[in-house]
């Protein structure tokens, strides 16, 4: 059976019971990079393995997430040690290459999908491997846990019964303005992720198009550098400047930007004005008939060359 799995987003303490309970009896680790879900499981072995035949094997001995396939401890030894695990990187690259030389039973065995960090599909690969599921009538599973995306929402202290995400900024400038021109019309706060090499841009571009939006910005949740910021574009520029930083911060004034950001735009509760064009308003302008006519033409959809003749007739 496939199983997808959130995994901490830096802190391991945020791993729950029941991803350790199928960490632990999966035999195929699906993962976005290798040496990261490597050093995962290896870090989770040195902390929890020691417990963990007391703590979940007696009490869920027999259970898992669907009675139709119970855990045979004897067969599928439970064990976070990576070094029973087979780990097969699958990512945005690869994905559709390895789906088409799969067979279906190949998730007749315990597989799991794991990305980098938090949880899979969002901004990250899973979802094909779920269509290939779906296409196949296969049974599979998704657990809850760890997610920037709904973390840095409740950070924010926003209220909305919704929000846009927009997932990861776009990297060209003309395409970054045209993705933050779209907030301003938006009634919903809108959420974007960034890098630290592109912070300080998106930040920029946010104060130069929208210096009234009010932003949270927060970066590196979870883990030991966690900071958040809270204004305007412009204020949040000054908090991260090097000589302020330092006042808020005792640590290297370089670590102020590494680590990835969410950033959320707030609606403005300003209205926008409504723009009504009647076709009278354009017969009055003072410009050629030819004009109208095409102006008249898009408004209606009716033809150019028709209200052109009308127009000029006497």
């Amino acid at each position: 059976m496939l199983t997808l799995i959130p995994t901490p987003l830096g802190n391991l303490k945020d791993i729950t019971i029941r991803a350790l309970e199928h960490l632990a009896t999966a035999k195929v680790v699906l993962c976005e990079d290798t040496r990261v879900a490597k050093s995962l499981f290896k870090n989770l072995f040195d902390r929890f393995e020691n417990n963990f035949e007391r703590k979940f094997t007696d009490n869920l001995a027999g259970k898992c997430d669907s009675p139709k396939t119970p855990l045979d401890s004897t067969k599928n030894p439970k064990t976070l040690n990576p070094k029973s695990k087979q780990f097969i990187s699958l990512h945005s690259h690869n994905e559709q290459d390895f789906l088409s030389t799969i067979a279906p039973d190949f998730f007749s065995q315990e597989v799991i999908y794991i990305s980098d960090a938090g949880m899979p599909s969002i901004c990250d690969p899973g979802a094909l491997i779920v269509k290939y599921a779906q296409k196949h009538n296969l049974p599979y599973n998704v657990l809850v846990g760890g997610c920037a995306l709904s973390a840095a929402f409740c950070f924010s202290g926003f209220a909305s019964q919704g929000f846009v995400f927009g997932g990861f900024l776009p990297h060209k400038n003309k395409e970054r303005v045209a993705k933050l021109q779209e907030c301003a019309i938006s009634s919903l706060p809108t959420i974007w992720y960034e890098s630290p090499h592109r912070i300080l841009d998106s930040l920029c571009d946010i104060d130069r198009h929208l210096p009234d939006t009010h932003i949270f910005a927060i970066k590196e949740i979870s883990k030991l550098h966690q900071r958040h910021f809270s204004g305007k574009a412009n204020e949040i520029l000054s908090a991260l400047s090097p000589s302020n930083a330092g006042k808020k911060n005792s640590n290297d004034d370089s670590k102020i930007l590494q680590g990835e950001w969410v950033l959320i735009l707030e609606p403005s509760s300003a209205k926008l004005p409504c723009l009504t064009l009647y076709e009278n308003d354009i017969i009055s302008l003072e410009i050629p008939p030819k004009a109208k006519a095409k102006l008249l033409s898009t408004l209606t959809g009716k033809d150019a060359k028709t209200i052109y003749a009308s127009l000029t007739k006497t």
